[in-house]
């Protein structure tokens, strides 16, 4: 990564939820004031994790399966957040069916409730 850019992953409970947990990976821009960039993959139950290391992606693998920085990533020009979405997806996950949402109403209010979580999580 560049000199003074941050990454992390983690789960936020999704808070209307019996046990919902959504993942997301968030990688900061080289120069930090850039605006959030959120990648949802482009159908229902695709891992963001497809995208970080093979189209947006911040990183490449090399030969010997190492992650080496990507000079030409979007992380250049933006705030990365990739999330796991709907809930069942990739990493997020739930131990309650009452979790997994199967319309856009629900799949939307997760979201929502994710992004409340992470914005409060990540102020800057």
């Amino acid at each position: 990564m560049g000199k003074n850019q941050e990454y992390n992953a983690g789960y936020y409970k999704i808070q209307y939820s019996h046990t919902a947990r959504m993942f997301y990976f968030f990688f900061e821009s080289q120069t930090k004031k850039d605006p959030v960039v959120i990648w949802l993959s482009e159908g229902p139950r695709c891992s963001s994790e497809l995208v970080v290391f093979n189209e947006s992606r911040p990183f490449n693998i090399v030969k010997n399966s190492s992650l080496v920085w990507n000079e030409h990533g979007w992380d250049q020009a933006s705030n990365l957040l990739y999330v796991d979405q709907p809930t069942g997806t990739g990493f997020s996950f739930s131990s309650d069916n009452r979790n997994l949402r199967h319309n856009e109403d629900g799949v939307s209010n997760n979201l929502y409730d994710f992004l409340q979580a992470f914005f409060i999580g990540h102020p800057q």
